[in-house]
């Protein structure tokens, strides 16, 4: 009795210690280039998401978004640096604050600067300054193209890219686990229309999947026009995967520019 009353938790927790989920390859190529990059897919449930780019013949992959819809936070992670940085709204909002306080400083000194000094300052300033642009997500049906629905995908007046996508089903993908990317794109798109101008979100980049809650379906393939890159989705495999994917290495360092 005793020895059943020991295993009972000793089982619970070999249970809790994976979950069921899908991990699905990306590879993506440079047009008229032969060298293909590989990545993937990890899909934990509706609130947690992994991405790992550049992954090489060991596995190992040079950068990863983890995204976390339960924390309402996302994860930049640099495994060359073993290193990584936590966005979330509090966080940008912060760096916003910085940013406006470090700009007005910045104008104060330079009214105490001569005219052409000034001058030649403040163009260098403006230069480098976040341009205020609207920032908008507009997706476009194209129509059916060989099988599948297409997309284009408009970023403010600009066509960034072009998407095929098929019904989850088709590619393995159950479909509860089609939300983490919905919930993924509502968070980065959020972030971006209220932190636009603020120089971290543009070091972050474009949202990875732009528009993905105007489309119905999930990505076969996608073309990034600036890039004149296509990545294409291979079908999801089913299996075990460890929380802590989902969470940043816990001996990497986290970068905090907030508090610098």
């Amino acid at each position: 009795m005793k020895m059943r009353r020991l295993l009972i938790p000793v089982l619970i927790l070999s249970f809790a210690s994976a979950w069921a989920g899908v991990k699905i390859k990306m590879e993506s190529q440079v047009e008229g280039q032969k060298q293909i990059r590989t990545g993937w897919l990890y899909i934990g449930d509706e609130n947690r998401l992994r991405i790992d780019a550049d992954v090489d013949d060991s596995g190992q992959p040079e950068n990863t978004v983890v995204f976390r819809g339960d924390l309402q936070a996302m994860y930049m992670i640099d495994h060359g640096e073993q290193a990584y940085v936590r966005i979330d709204e509090e966080r940008i909002a912060v760096l916003s604050e910085r940013f406006a306080q470090a700009m007005q400083q910045m104008e104060e000194q330079l009214a105490q600067l001569p005219e052409h000094q000034r001058k030649i300052m403040q163009d260098m300033m403006n230069k480098n300054r976040p341009q205020n642009e609207e920032f908008r997500v507009d997706v476009r049906g194209v129509g059916e193209e060989d099988g599948f629905n297409k997309y284009e995908v408009w970023i403010g007046d600009t066509k960034r890219s072009e998407v095929w996508v098929t019904p989850p089903a088709e590619m393995n993908i159950p479909a509860e686990s089609v939300q983490v990317f919905r919930n993924m794109s509502n968070f980065y798109e959020q972030l971006l229309s209220t932190f636009r101008n603020n120089p971290m979100m543009q070091t972050i980049g474009e949202n990875p999947f732009p528009g993905f809650t105007q489309m119905n379906g999930f990505p076969v393939r996608i073309f990034h026009l600036e890039e004149r890159q296509e990545t294409r989705f291979s079908k999801a495999e089913a299996g075990e995967l460890d929380p802590a994917q989902f969470e940043p290495p816990p001996d990497y360092i986290e970068m905090r520019p907030d508090f610098q």
